[in-house]
């Protein structure tokens, strides 16, 4: 009940789900490294904010097993899970959403390199700082550009949404919902007196 969502996610989601007319119904799969025992909680607050409902059933056993002491590492998982989607629905093409905080733009980057022409956008919302991955975001940009796609790494939801709006995922009427849910701009501080 206190978990809120990043500022304009919700009609983000709803955006793309709705795709460039705003009625197509595109579908939305959510891939977690979270363990299944988060289910239940994912699925409220997906329906408290409003977000598109899709598979979440995506999620890592963490269960021990004297075969498998450690869970699968949380890159590996996404990997795994994400090729699978791809394989098992061929024809459609996909917009990979994520954040900079582990794994997200390499793991995206691979898939978009290794299924060229299929990844028409890749989200990264910039968790990280301002400064700790930057020097890595112009190699991953290049090769998410040699494989048809587009790298757009924010630190807000409206400049995904503004992309997706000029590249035309998402009906451009859509954009003022998602501004209107943005915070609003920290005040200039007062300059100093002397």
């Amino acid at each position: 009940e206190d978990r809120t969502a990043f500022p304009g996610v919700s009609a983000l989601y709803r955006a793309l789900h709705g795709g460039a007319c705003g009625s197509e119904g595109n579908p939305m799969l959510y891939v977690s490294r979270a363990p299944w025992g988060l289910y239940e909680v994912l699925d409220e607050f997906f329906r408290r904010h409003d977000i598109p409902g899709g598979p979440i059933l995506l999620l890592r056993e963490w269960g021990v097993s004297w075969r498998r002491p450690l869970p699968r590492r949380a890159e590996d998982h996404k990997h795994v899970l994400i090729q699978a989607i791809l394989e098992t629905y061929r024809h459609l093409p996909v917009v990979l959403i994520g954040d900079s905080g582990q794994h997200d733009p390499e793991i995206y980057r691979d898939i978009a390199a290794r299924h060229a022409g299929r990844v028409l956008a890749i989200y990264i919302r910039d968790v990280s700082g301002p400064a700790s991955r930057a020097r890595d975001r112009a190699t991953l940009g290049a090769t998410v550009a040699a494989a048809g796609s587009e790298l757009i790494v924010a630190a807000d939801t409206l400049a995904m949404a503004e992309h997706a709006a000029r590249i035309g995922l998402i009906a451009p009427d859509t954009l003022a919902e998602v501004r209107r849910r943005q915070p609003e701009p920290d005040p200039e501080p007062d300059p100093p007196s002397t």
